[in-house]
């Protein structure tokens, strides 16, 4: 199945996994599922965290990378 993190949860997967139901958990750990991050997902975060909304515990472009490496997260692009 094809999934797309939204906001939140790409936040939570990738900064605090403990904030996710076990069910969420579930779905982006079974190996059968390809995960998205959209383009606007990171736009979005990039402001959150410009305007002092959001503090990260590592830089976007870190959790990103971690994220594609460790979770197999791809990018989505916004002509998709």
């Amino acid at each position: 199945m094809r999934l797309l993190l939204d906001t939140c949860t790409f936040i939570w997967h990738a900064d605090d996994p403990a904030s996710l139901s076990p069910a969420a958990l579930a779905a982006l750990s079974d190996s059968a599922n390809q995960l998205f991050v959209s383009a606007v997902t990171v736009v979005e975060i990039c402001i959150k965290v410009s305007v002092g909304k959001l503090t990260l515990s590592a830089p976007l472009e870190l959790l990103l990378d971690l994220a594609h490496t460790k979770a197999g997260i791809l990018p989505l692009p916004l002509d998709q």
